[in-house]
């Protein structure tokens, strides 16, 4: 029992956190619109719980809140990694790329357009046709949170002039 309350303490001395998204910026509370564009129409369920976490409120409406998130496009790439003997394709490289913008509730752009990527390899099985799908879709959807996660650290590195 010793033995793990110095584990703990030295782990804890040192620095050492469970991972997590961290602080998230005081000046981004309490409100933040999800402002939806082109066809990114379920970003919402992937960013709401994110910012919720960090006791963030969201809404779909603009006129609440002084912050906008505009999820302006997304885009899912998928080239050929490798092939098999009989030329079919065997591994795919996906590209998920977002891009994003913050205002201010003024119209300001407090972060102008970024786009976040995030790349996976994907194995095709031959013979499991159905189940390379189920993984595709499981894939994507993992990709999609994983964008949410590094839209997350953006907004955390920013601090616009005035907040704190």
């Amino acid at each position: 029992m010793l033995g793990i309350w110095v584990l703990c303490s030295l782990l804890s001395s040192c620095g050492f956190h469970l991972r997590g998204l961290g602080e998230f910026p005081t000046w981004l509370k309490p409100k933040v619109a999800i402002i939806l564009e082109d066809e990114a129409r379920d970003w919402e369920s992937y960013l709401k719980p994110l910012l919720s976490a960090g006791d963030i409120q969201v809404t779909s409406d603009p006129k609440q809140a002084p912050f906008w998130l505009f999820i302006e496009q997304e885009n899912l790439d998928q080239n050929i990694a490798s092939v098999s003997s009989s030329s079919t394709p065997r591994q795919y490289q996906l590209r998920y790329t977002v891009t994003f913008r913050l205002e201010n509730n003024q119209g300001k752009t407090l972060i102008p357009s970024r786009s976040v990527v995030v790349n996976r390899p994907l194995t095709i099985n031959n013979e499991r046709i159905l189940g390379s799908r189920n993984e595709s879709e499981k894939l994507k959807r993992a990709m999609k949170h994983d964008a949410a996660i590094q839209i997350i650290y953006c907004l955390n590195r920013y601090t616009p002039s005035g907040y704190k």
